[in-house]
C-alpha cells in the first residue's frame, strides 16, 4: 500500500454486530473527510450501507477532529495499550476453558451493556394521514430520554407519511436517542396534513446479553467471547493474535475471502485475505539467533 500502512473495515465486521450496539459505527466510519488535515472543512455521509461501500469503509475509533494538530499520516492521538474491557474479555476466556462459565457470561455482559443503545429502536406508521405537502415536523415527547432527531418521510403522491429516518450522527450513525426508560410518543407537526400517528420501540440494557444459544455449550461460548473481541477491540490490532490462539486465522481470512469473491470479485484487496497458509500463524525463529546458534533451526513450518 505504499509507504504507509493503510487499512479498512470488511462488510464481514460490519454485518456481525447485533443492533443496537453503539460501537459499530464509532468503529466503522459512515463518513469520509472533505480533506483530512482540515477535518472543520465537514465530512461527506455515507448515510445508506450498500453492498460496495460496505467493502470499503475505514476504521472510524481514530478520528481527526479529536487531534490537537491533524496533519498528513500522523497523529497526537494516543493508542489503547491494554483497556479494562479487554482484561475482562481476557478473563472471560480463561474462565470459560476452566469450566466455570457463569463468571464467563457475566464478564461479557458487563462489556456489552456499556455499548448497549438506550435510544430507539424502530418507528412504525400505524395511520400515514393525508393532506401533507411538506414533511412535518418529527416530536418525541416523554418516555425519559433525550437527543432523538427524526425527519418524516413523505410520500408526495399520496399526500401520506411512509416512515421517520434518523439523522446522522458522527459518533453512534444516527440521532436515535438515548436514555429511554419506556417508549416515547410520537407526534408529527405542520405539514399541512393532519392524522398521522407513529409508534416507537426502544432498546432495553438486556438486550445485550449472550443469547441462550451463544451460552449453550463451552465452545459456543468460547465463539461469543472471540466475536466479542472483535466488536470491542477492533482495530487495536489484536484481531490476528485471537485468531492465532484458536488456530482459526487461515480459516477466518478464508471465509472473508470467499464473500469477498461473492460480492466485489474485481476488489484488489481479495488477494490480502488469499494470500495466506499456516504458515501465517507461526513466529519465525530470529536469523540472528539461528546464525550465533548451529543448534538452532527454523521453526518447523515457517
Amino acid at each position: 500500500m505504499g509507504p504507509n500502512g493503510v487499512f479498512g473495515a470488511t462488510k464481514t465486521l460490519f454485518d456481525s454486530y447485533r443492533p443496537g450496539d453503539l460501537r459499530r459505527d464509532w468503529s466503522i466510519a459512515n463518513f469520509r473527510y472533505v480533506n483530512a488535515n482540515v477535518p472543520s472543512a465537514g465530512k461527506t455521509w455515507i448515510p445508506v450501507a450498500t453492498l460496495a461501500n460496505l467493502w470499503a469503509r475505514r476504521p472510524g475509533k481514530f478520528r481527526r477532529e479529536y487531534e490537537n494538530d491533524p496533519q498528513g499520516s500522523t497523529t497526537s492521538q494516543n493508542f489503547p495499550i491494554l483497556r479494562y474491557s479487554d482484561v475482562l474479555l481476557m478473563y472471560a476466556e480463561a474462565e470459560n476453558e476452566l469450566d466455570r462459565p457463569q463468571n464467563a457470561i457475566d464478564a461479557v455482559n458487563q462489556v456489552r451493556r456499556r455499548a448497549q443503545s438506550s435510544g430507539i429502536k424502530s418507528i412504525e406508521i400505524t395511520s400515514g394521514g393525508s393532506g401533507y405537502t411538506t414533511p412535518p415536523t418529527v416530536v418525541f415527547h416523554g418516555g425519559g430520554g433525550k437527543d432523538a432527531v427524526g425527519s418524516a418521510i413523505l410520500n408526495a403522491l399520496t399526500g401520506e407519511i411512509a416512515g421517520v429516518q434518523f439523522e446522522l450522527d458522527p459518533v453512534t450513525g444516527f440521532k436515535s436517542g438515548n436514555s429511554y426508560s419506556s417508549e416515547p410518543t410520537i407526534e408529527f407537526v405542520g405539514g399541512d396534513g393532519t392524522g398521522a400517528s407513529a409508534v416507537a420501540e426502544i432498546f432495553t440494557l438486556s438486550e445485550a446479553d449472550l443469547t441462550a444459544e451463544e451460552t449453550s455449550s463451552k465452545e459456543s461460548l468460547r465463539n461469543a467471547i472471540l466475536q466479542e473481541r472483535t466488536h470491542e477491540l477492533g482495530f487495536e490490532l489484536l484481531r490476528r493474535f485471537d485468531l492465532n490462539r484458536h488456530q482459526l486465522f487461515v480459516e477466518k481470512m478464508q471465509d472473508v475471502a470467499a464473500q469477498i469473491a461473492i460480492d466485489v470479485p474485481t476488489a484488489e484487496f481479495l488477494r490480502k485475505f488469499v494470500n495466506v497458509s499456516e504458515r501465517d500463524a507461526l513466529w519465525p525463529i530470529p536469523q540472528n539467533e539461528i546464525t550465533l546458534n548451529p543448534l538452532v533451526t527454523q521453526n518447523p513450518g515457517f
